[in-house]
């Protein structure tokens, strides 16, 4: 997964306690990878838990739990091949998810060395409370911390990462968005959020960062800058929409596609959760 948009709270609302009563925390996001690496949509993947599932590697890369808990990982944006050696990282979200708890999932993420892993980020939240995670292979320990209400995306590096402006123009439209639907409830605004995750605009060439150490061309970074991505092997193969209400079930929509030509369907997470 490579995008994850958060609105917390109702981001945009009138006030705090008025917006965790009607909205908790509304998850959009786009799964960016290869496409040639496998996947199944939404289905049970263990008890109380449902999720994508990554077919060639295991586990997921955004899921719920029926308790009323979410968890998403992005891959920390590294210029050098995965490192095979290192376990799977779509057992983090498995493992977060796992107790059902927020407290069980950051218990989880604290027990974790990062070194085991290939860097990545990861956003976990109740429809309550909302935290971030940093794990990257030169540190054994997991940053950690609580997010405040608003409109948070995370990509492929750090939250509000001046080396990552594709996340900071994404937050934009995420709060444009949220300016014009103040009130509507989440599955009203289907289409307008599918809008928001089918973005396909890119910066002038001119303004593409370029790292010394990066072996692509400036035409293919400044490609995945679009949040909706397209290049011959890699792009957005997916999108996801999650609804948390603190006390009640999780609900759950999937593209299974770019969201630019894939319409979402509700994931039928009651009828999952008691096969």
């Amino acid at each position: 997964m490579c995008t994850l948009i958060a609105f917390h709270h109702g981001a945009g609302s009138a006030t705090h306690a008025e917006a965790t009563s009607r909205h908790g925390t509304w998850v959009a996001a786009n799964r960016d990878e290869l496409y040639a690496r496998p996947s199944r949509p939404p289905e049970r993947i263990a008890p109380s838990v449902v999720a994508g599932v990554d077919v060639s590697q295991g586990g997921t890369w955004l899921g719920m739990h029926a308790a009323g808990l979410f968890a998403g990982l992005t891959n920390q944006r590294s210029f050098g091949p995965r490192d095979p050696s290192k376990r799977t990282r779509g057992e983090v979200v498995t493992g977060a998810l796992a107790d059902g708890t927020l407290g069980g999932a950051l218990t989880h993420l604290r027990s974790l060395d990062g070194r085991e892993y290939n860097g990545f980020n990861l956003l976990v939240g109740d429809g309550r409370e909302l935290f971030v995670a940093y794990a990257r292979p030169d540190r054994a320990a997991l940053e950690v911390e609580a997010l405040p209400p608003g409109i948070h995306v995370l990509g492929n590096d750090r939250l509000e990462s001046p080396t990552f402006p594709k996340a900071e123009r994404i937050a934009r439209a995420a709060a444009q968005h949220s300016a014009r639907y103040p009130h509507a409830p989440l599955d009203e605004q289907l289409d307008p959020l599918r809008t928001l995750l089918a973005d396909h605009t890119q910066p002038p060439l001119s303004e593409v960062r370029v790292s010394v150490d990066s072996p692509f061309p400036p035409e293919l970074l400044r490609a995945l800058e679009a949040t909706c991505i397209h290049t011959s092997q890699y792009g957005t193969v997916s999108s996801a929409l999650l609804e948390l209400v603190p006390g009640a079930l999780p609900r759950y929509w999937f593209a299974d596609g770019p969201p630019c030509r894939t319409h979402f369907r509700a994931v039928p997470v009651a009828d999952l959760l008691i096969r």
